[in-house]
């Protein structure tokens, strides 16, 4: 029992760490919401608004976890990090695949 109290105390002692594991936890149990995609669904932003919400969440989560990384020099992590933190960079600004995006016009 003590080992499992260290640990909480120890997962706590990190701020960054804690905001960053709860914004990519709830940016998965976004992404599993049936209820939270017909909402998006019923409004007619489906695949536009779930998009942007699982980006931005996972946005801040690997900010927030890339900063802790760094803090606690944990190199392994600084690089994983990074690479989430561009690859939600990269969903938020591509343009929308879901036909919502202006078409290309012709020179």
């Amino acid at each position: 029992m003590n080992d499992l109290s260290n640990a909480i105390r120890e997962f706590f002692s990190q701020p960054f760490g804690v905001v960053g594991a709860v914004c990519i936890m709830l940016a998965v149990t976004a992404f599993n919401s049936r209820r939270l995609r017909a909402r998006f669904a019923r409004a007619g932003m489906a695949a536009r608004a779930t998009s942007r919400l699982l980006n931005g969440l996972n946005l801040v989560g690997g900010i927030c976890l890339l900063i802790n990384a760094v803090i606690r020099h944990e190199v392994v992590w600084e690089v994983l990090e990074v690479y989430f933190v561009a690859i939600a960079i990269k969903g938020l600004v591509q343009p929308d695949s879901d036909g919502e995006s202006p078409p290309a016009t012709q020179a």
